[in-house]
């Protein structure tokens, strides 16, 4: 399974390894996972599972947070009578960043690198020493749009 979650993409088997390492550094997180909304194609055989999440994250070190919104854009399909998500990605909408402990400064340079959207989550991860390198999709973008036509070709084909 190939896996688009937040600051990870990859195999699964290396997400693992990933968070590992992650758990092993300054940086926290927690994610709050909503109900799943799920569409299904005619035959029931796939799905487009659609769910809302919060990242919650810190630097014990830097003293600084962040909370950010996301939706978790999945496909499914089911397989020898079981239900697999074999596609995860990821569709930021908003977030920002928490002091918990008193106002630290933010490097500017290394914040406006990323889309707003997602900015206080990559620059925390970028400053635990995880950087993201690659464009996600925001809400309303092209990627998104993209993202979305292909999942309601890939469900109806």
């Amino acid at each position: 399974m190939h896996t688009y979650l937040e600051e990870f993409e990859g195999l699964a088997s290396d997400f693992v390894d990933g968070s590992m390492r992650m758990g092993a550094s300054d940086a926290r997180t927690k994610h709050l996972i909503g109900t799943p909304v799920v569409t299904f194609n005619a035959d029931a055989t796939k799905a487009i599972v659609e769910t809302n999440a919060m990242i919650i994250a810190e630097n014990v070190r830097l003293n600084i947070g962040c909370t950010t919104h996301n939706r978790f854009y999945d496909m499914a399909e089911k397989r020898n009578g079981v239900w697999k998500l074999f596609h995860r990605q990821s569709i930021y909408d908003m977030g920002g960043f928490t002091f918990p402990l008193g106002i630290v400064d933010i490097d500017q340079e290394t914040v406006a690198k990323y889309p707003r959207e997602y900015a206080a989550l990559a620059y925390l991860l970028d400053k635990s020493g995880f950087p993201v390198n690659r464009v996600f999709a925001t809400r309303g973008s092209d990627l998104e749009k993209h993202m979305k036509e292909a999942g309601e070709r890939w469900l109806a084909a």
